[in-house]
């Protein structure tokens, strides 16, 4: 039986990968999305791309114990999918934790959601982020996916 040591540094190494793409798609957002405020998605989309990609790889391939391109492939999907709405909730729930603690309103002046409502919305707006950047984020994610079965398939 693995360790759970083990398994979250094999699993780690994914989340990491994906850190990149996740930074890059949060500058794009950061510079072309119209309004203020939206450079926090230079902080959170790494972040999330982090967890989701840790996750991710945790789920398809270390804890079955099947490597393959295909589970690659599909956990760099699934990392990227959940990165959109995990990346939302991080930053409603960051909203929310910001009002709590200064009083200041992120966003029109009024209170944030909760982080039981934020569940919601983080998957309506995940939903609607992946329409505008997905079509690069999901196939960057299955890329290294790909990447990272064959790394694991050499070193074997």
């Amino acid at each position: 039986m693995m360790l759970f040591d083990e398994a979250i540094r094999k699993s780690a190494f994914m989340g990491v990968l994906c850190v990149p793409v996740g930074g890059l798609a949060g500058l794009w957002v950061a510079q072309f999305a119209v309004g203020d405020g939206y450079f926090v998605f230079v902080i959170a989309a790494p972040v999330a791309a982090f967890l989701s990609g840790t996750l991710s790889w945790w789920l398809f391939v270390v804890r079955p114990r099947r490597s393959s391109w295909f589970r690659g492939a599909l956990a760099g999907s699934f990392a990227a999918v959940l990165g959109h709405l995990l990346c939302w909730y991080i930053l409603l729930v960051g909203a929310y934790v910001w009002h709590s603690l200064s009083g200041e309103a992120v966003a029109v002046g009024s209170a944030p959601m909760n982080p039981m409502e934020a569940i919601t919305a983080a998957g309506i707006y995940g939903a609607f982020s992946l329409l505008l950047i997905g079509w690069v984020t999901v196939p960057a994610g299955a890329m290294l996916g790909v990447l990272l079965s064959f790394m694991k398939k050499r070193s074997a």
